[in-house]
């Protein structure tokens, strides 16, 4: 299990790092800062492609969040 556990947490960084630059520089201009963390409770390995859509999905779900308190 831990094989399977530590891929998923490495394709989660993976996606996450490559896609945070939108997400920081909104953070930045609004001068805050966010904790997040990200759960994945299927038994399957996803593929690569399946984190990185989530990960975008919850990226926007926060921006217009964030740019709703404006």
């Amino acid at each position: 299990r831990a094989v399977k556990r530590n891929r998923v947490k490495r394709l989660i960084r993976e996606a996450y790092r490559m896609n945070k630059h939108d997400l920081k520089s909104l953070l930045n201009k609004q001068n805050k800062s966010m904790d997040i963390a990200f759960l994945y409770l299927k038994d399957e390995l996803p593929k690569f492609i399946e984190i990185e859509k989530s990960i975008l999905k919850a990226f926007s779900i926060l921006t217009d969040k964030m740019e709703e308190k404006r």
